[in-house]
């Protein structure tokens, strides 16, 4: 098969169209990503317009629905916080207004009940470290999951206190001395 820069403009369009085709059956993708991918495969910049310009007009290109997508699915799956969304955002090519408006989308209680989610299942693997370690590291997660540091003290403590409460009201693995 012939490069696309040999191709006529046809050729290259349907070329191109199937592999933006491939590309968003796999998932929703942004604009960037899709004309990232055609520019890899040396699809002319002429026919990367018109194609991405037709998916648009299709409703099959939409950045602020993919904004909106990726933001549901990594706050819920990897617990990611709005600075850490925002930024792979921008790094997918979409614009602040948009980053803002899918962003717009998470619930504040919801990010933190997340955090502490995030800190207990963390808990497991600091439990032999001393308090201090265990503070610092856990903070530290929080932090590059892209929780504001003030957000991140806050769980961490919350939790390494309600942590240390249950360990001294007989919940955790003490045994209780028989009267």
């Amino acid at each position: 098969m012939s490069t696309p820069e040999v191709m006529s403009p046809d050729q290259a369009r349907v070329f191109a169209t199937k592999i933006a085709f491939d590309r968003l059956a796999e998932r929703d993708r942004s604009t960037l990503e899709l004309q990232q991918a055609l520019e890899k495969r040396r699809v002319p910049a002429e026919v990367i317009a018109v194609v991405l310009a037709q998916l648009q007009q299709q409703g099959l290109l939409d950045d602020e629905r993919f904004a909106c997508a990726w933001v549901d699915q990594r706050q819920r799956g990897k617990g990611l916080a709005r600075s850490a969304l925002a930024r792979e955002l921008k790094v997918k090519g979409i614009s602040d207004i948009t980053i803002a408006v899918a962003l717009d989308s998470i619930d504040t209680d919801a990010e933190r009940t997340k955090a502490h989610e995030l800190v207990r299942k963390r808990m497991r693997s600091v439990s032999r470290l001393e308090p201090s370690v265990q503070k610092r590291r856990l903070t530290a997660f929080l932090m590059r999951k892209g929780y504001p540091a003030h957000v991140s003290f806050d769980v961490v403590s919350q939790e390494l206190n309600s942590d240390v409460n249950s360990d001294q009201h007989g919940f955790g693995n003490e045994i209780a001395e028989a009267p």
